[in-house]
């Protein structure tokens, strides 16, 4: 699916061999096997764009997911997956394939060095939940003009997945 939507919109695109780093890494992490095999068949060097948002170059999964503060969004249940143009980021779910948007700067909380928070709130509490599955999201991203490009967007239409 992933694969077909870059092709129709970069029918140029190169792609590359899921590195055995990233498979590792995915397998640490619990990934389905289902998402694991859309970035082997989509995998890229660079990051992709589809519609207002840009799909991480699968080499940089790790960089995307580790240290901090992604480190503990990654092992909270999330997959940092994308962004958009202001730096929001874009999440798989990893216990249910559904999509997510985070606010970047309030996500910055989890980085105690900079933010001075020794005990940040849950971080369900700076994403919005689209409501959408994987396919669904990079589909309905690719085809629709009026997409959310960040959060503040992604929240005038779905709500927060979780209250503070």
């Amino acid at each position: 699916m992933l694969r077909d939507i870059v092709l129709g919109l970069h029918p140029e695109t190169q792609f590359a061999i899921l590195p055995n780093d990233v498979k590792a890494f995915f397998r640490d992490k619990n990934v389905a096997d289902w998402l694991i095999e859309e970035f082997a068949i989509a995998c890229t060097s660079d990051a992709t764009t589809i519609g207002p948002l840009s799909l991480n170059a699968v080499t940089s999964v790790i960089e995307n997911n580790t240290g901090e503060p992604y480190g503990q969004f990654c092992d909270s249940g999330y997959l940092n997956i994308g962004y958009g143009p202001n730096g929001d980021h874009v999440a798989v779910e990893l216990a249910t394939g559904k999509m997510l948007f985070v606010h970047h700067d309030e996500f910055w909380e989890y980085f105690p060095v900079l933010s001075g928070v020794s005990d940040p709130p849950d971080v369900r509490t700076r994403m919005i939940d689209t409501g959408m599955n994987f396919s669904e999201f990079w589909t309905r991203a690719s085809t629709d003009s009026g997409f959310p490009s960040d959060a503040y967007e992604a929240e005038e239409r779905w709500p927060r997945y979780l209250l503070e």
